[in-house]
């Protein structure tokens, strides 16, 4: 019986889970709040919960599964499976890789969750036919995966990409890593959220409900020609095109794709990205580089969990390695 893989991405907020064929197809797909107060043990074993349902209600039986991956935010050391440092989950030194491998008895991938999700778009999206690019996640944080070469740049502790916390502003609020004025304190989803808040309780005038607050309606609100939702998209674009040019300045890659929720407020947001990108890129260094938005969509992190879970078995192939 052919088998299947299966793909898990674990967020801030939500894990998203999937079973998929060998060529990245989904035909099953899950997803559970992180609930990453409760500790890494119970976000763990939720986790491992939700898998047996899913396999129990789509009639699968854990025989069938080839193998899991699993993208994990924060520094992971891929070779041991190890999550050494997760700022968002509260999570250090945490042996995902074991848990899993001793319930179900199958090879595990765990790699950082946007490498995950440069694999999916090198395979599959965006990055298809690239061999230098920028992947970027934009939700409850911000990171970074770097296709170099045709080969994917994990760094020499398996930190690299960590653009999120990138200082973009020396005298900005304090970020949970310790720094402050990391660019994840002013483009993530929680940022722009607390962004429009704070201005809302300075008494600026916004059709907004407080305790409904999202990024998807900050966007309708900009849509609405909201002056304050205007305000937020163009800071967080502005610093978001202020870290790309540096980023660009510095690997030289062809194309920057960019993911995660916060990328679903599209030209809203991307337009003021590309606009202070173009002001800050290096001539000659910048110039033909793409701005474009995940061709995966949300997904991209899941169906790169399902190329890493692949790769446990030496397949497929053509998939880059790692640096």
């Amino acid at each position: 019986m052919e088998s299947v893989w299966l793909g898990i991405d674990v967020g801030g907020t939500n894990v998203v889970m999937a079973l998929g064929d060998g060529d990245g197809n989904l035909f099953a797909k899950k997803r559970i709040p992180t609930l990453a107060a409760d500790g890494a043990a119970r976000v763990l074993k939720r986790i491992i919960d939700a898998v047996e349902a899913m396999l129990a209600e789509t009639g699968t039986p854990a025989s069938r599964l080839g193998g899991i991956g699993l993208g994990v935010p924060g520094l992971v050391d891929a070779k041991r499976g190890v999550v050494r440092l997760a700022v968002n989950l509260n999570w250090r030194q945490v042996a995902v890789s074991e848990v899993f491998r001793s319930h179900f008895g199958v090879p595990v991938h765990v790699d950082n969750d946007v490498r995950a999700a440069t694999l999916g778009e090198y395979q599959f999206g965006a990055g298809k036919g690239f061999r230098h690019f920028l992947c970027l996640t934009l939700g409850t944080g911000i990171g970074s995966g770097m296709l170099l070469d045709g080969r994917i740049y994990a760094g020499a502790t398996g930190g690299s990409g960590e653009i999120g916390h990138m200082v973009v502003d020396p005298d900005g609020i304090p970020c949970t890593c310790g720094n402050r004025g990391c660019l994840e304190t002013i483009a993530s989803g929680p940022s722009l959220v607390r962004f429009v808040r704070e201005r809302m309780a300075d008494g600026v005038a916004v059709n907004l409900d407080d305790d409904e607050l999202t990024v998807e309606r900050i966007g309708s609100a900009f849509d609405a020609q909201n002056a304050l939702a205007r305000e937020a998209i163009q800071r967080a674009g502005k610093y978001l095109g202020f870290a790309l040019a540096n980023a660009v300045n510095l690997l030289n890659v062809e194309r920057v794709i960019i993911g995660g929720g916060v990328s679903l407020l599209g030209d809203r947001l991307f337009g003021f990205i590309r606009s202070e990108f173009q002001r800050f890129v290096l001539q000659g260094v910048g110039n033909g580089v793409e701005i474009v938005p995940a061709a995966l969509g949300d997904e991209a992190g899941v169906v790169g969990a399902l190329v890493l879970a692949r790769q446990t078995t030496g397949f497929p192939s053509d998939t880059p390695a790692t640096m």
